[in-house]
């Protein structure tokens, strides 16, 4: 299997979780995820096996560092079109995920993290069908706190769900219901 597949695959689950990013349902003890391993609660979770719930506040604060900001530049006919939407970090490698519909047609993207810093991102592989695209940006390991990733096979109805993200440039956004 090649690199870009294995990340579309995993794109495509990533997704469905933030999407709804109150799956912190963590991943099962035993399954290997790369995360951010400078993050307190994650020794603590780890060595007590303890997968608690957390509040919409506790959710948002964990997660906000992790959602980026995605401005899109396309060419119309006679003018500069722009998109905006939102991604998450995936990984300590600088890929992030978006939707597909956020960058199509972009001739250059525009990713912006939570402090302010914006650097430009390249595509490497899109899936129109599941609506997902993979980014790539060149930065520090500092600059990128990639979210946990839950397995969206565990969702039940009903359950409680957020989500996190830029909608329309505004960041710091966060919306809450059920997995209907």
């Amino acid at each position: 299997m090649d690199k870009l597949s294995v990340l579309l695959g995993g794109a495509f689950g990533a997704m469905a979780i933030v999407a709804i990013l109150a799956v912190f349902v963590f991943p099962p003890p035993g399954v290997q995820i790369e995360m951010n391993q400078n993050d307190p609660m994650l020794e603590y979770e780890m060595a007590s096996g303890s997968y608690d719930l957390l509040s919409l506040e506790e959710i948002f604060e964990r997660s906000e560092s992790g959602t980026v900001s995605i401005e899109s530049k396309r060419t119309g006919q006679e003018s500069l079109l722009r998109g905006i939407g939102s991604g998450f970090v995936y990984d300590t490698h600088g890929h992030l995920i978006t939707n597909e519909h956020v960058i199509q047609g972009a001739k250059e993207i525009i990713v912006t993290f939570l402090d302010g810093r914006s650097y430009k991102a390249e595509i490497i592989g899109v899936d129109g069908y599941t609506d997902i695209a993979v980014l790539h940006v060149n930065t520090s390991k500092d600059t990128l706190t990639p979210l946990r990733i839950g397995d969206s096979s565990q969702l039940k109805v009903g359950e409680s769900i957020a989500a996190i993200g830029n909608p329309f440039g505004l960041s710091g956004s966060m919306t809450a219901g059920i997995v209907s």
